[in-house]
């Protein structure tokens, strides 16, 4: 298996129809990736969805449901537990993919050994994907630059193993969020190999008023602010960042 495709969810059931579709509807042979749904203990028809959408398009669907609600970060984890690929791509249940997204994401992965992550831009996008807001993640790595604010989305893939070196995303870091830019601060600060796939967007991102991002407010950036800068010594402070 190349490539799992963890998708976490919580009460997303309107937006996995187009979420997983868009997975289902890649350009990559079906035999090289999977799709892993790590539902989060949700009280909405998520998981009718799912398998109605795996009946509607004949092909399987891992879903692994959490006893209890436990968050994005464990969520995330526990589906890089389960995972079979050797490489994992991160979507979250209300964002969609391309069809070209994977296989330009491996394409990149399989011409270096030496790289352990990739991304490419991201189109933001409000109801429909046609309704264009803006774009993110579309600037090379820099870890010095990452130091004066995260510009880099979650959505991206990685090699399995880095996880297993570096270890899964942060458990320990305040529950609010930011756990992707602390994971692109580790790689960074290990010398990690990532890069950016240039040209047009490969995915795209839902804003919406539930994005978990428009619930923090300014106690909790600086409770996640002290919790990064003891380990990666940020430039900037709350008010500062890009």
């Amino acid at each position: 298996m190349k490539i799992s495709v963890i998708i976490p969810n919580y009460n997303y059931a309107q937006y996995l129809f187009a979420c997983l579709s868009s997975v289902l509807e890649s350009d990559l042979d079906e035999r090289h990736y999977e799709v892993l749904v790590v539902d989060d203990a949700s009280t909405d028809h998520s998981v009718a969805i799912v398998r109605d959408l795996s009946f509607h398009y004949q092909k399987p669907i891992r879903i692994i449901r959490n006893p209890i609600n436990s968050g994005l970060v464990i969520t995330r984890n526990n589906g890089i537990k389960e995972a079979l690929g050797e490489y994992l791509f991160f979507l979250d249940a209300d964002n969609c993919i391309s069809p070209s997204c994977l296989s330009r994401h491996l394409e990149m992965l399989e011409s270096d050994p030496a790289i352990v992550a990739c991304y490419s831009s991201i189109q933001d996008f409000h109801t429909t994907i046609s309704e264009k807001r803006g774009i993110r993640s579309n600037a090379p790595f820099d870890y010095e630059r990452l130091r004066h604010g995260n510009y880099i989305d979650a959505m991206a893939m990685f090699r399995a193993d880095i996880f297993s070196r570096l270890g899964p995303y942060d458990t320990s870091m305040p529950m609010f969020g930011w756990e992707d830019y602390e994971l692109w601060l580790r790689l960074g600060s290990h010398g990690c190999r990532v890069e950016f796939i240039p040209g047009a967007p490969l995915s795209y991102y839902r804003i919406h008023d539930s994005c978990m991002t428009r619930n923090v407010t300014t106690v909790h950036m600086n409770t996640l602010w002290k919790y990064l800068h003891e380990r990666y010594d940020l430039y900037f402070k709350i008010g500062e960042a890009p």
